[in-house]
Order: structure tokens, then sequence, then C-alpha cells
């Protein structure tokens, strides 16, 4: 077995985002400026979206704006 099939994910690129569908690059833009998706965080020269912010985001959208929005 290998380990990358124990390790859970850690973070996300735009790649994998536009891959699985989520929203297109141009509304993550948009809604990050807005403070309703997740920020990305430079991690080796790129940006990577911490997955555990991606998953809450998924579960309830308007709940983890409101949360961010609100702090």
């Amino acid at each position: 077995m290998h380990i990358d099939e124990q390790a859970p994910r850690l973070a996300y690129s735009e790649r994998d985002l536009d891959t699985a569908g989520i929203l297109s690059r141009k509304t993550r833009w948009r809604m990050r400026r807005e403070g309703t998706f997740p920020e990305p965080v430079a991690a080796g020269g790129r940006k990577l979206y911490r997955a555990e912010q991606i998953t809450e985001w998924l579960l309830d959208p308007a709940a983890w704006a409101d949360r961010r929005v609100g702090s």
C-alpha cells in the first residue's frame, strides 16, 4: 500500500476545483472578494485551498459565508 492511499487530502489547487466542477475560476475569484468562498494560501509558490475549508463550504455555503463575513 502506498502512503498516498492512507494520507488525507490537505489542500486543493485551482485545477483540482476546476476538475471537480466547483464553480468557475471567475466565480470563485468574485466570491473570495465578497468573503463567501475560502481564500487560498500560498504554499511553495502555488495557491492552494485548505481541504477543511472547501469541505465546510461544500456542506453549507451560506453558513460558511455567514461565519466569515460576520467575524
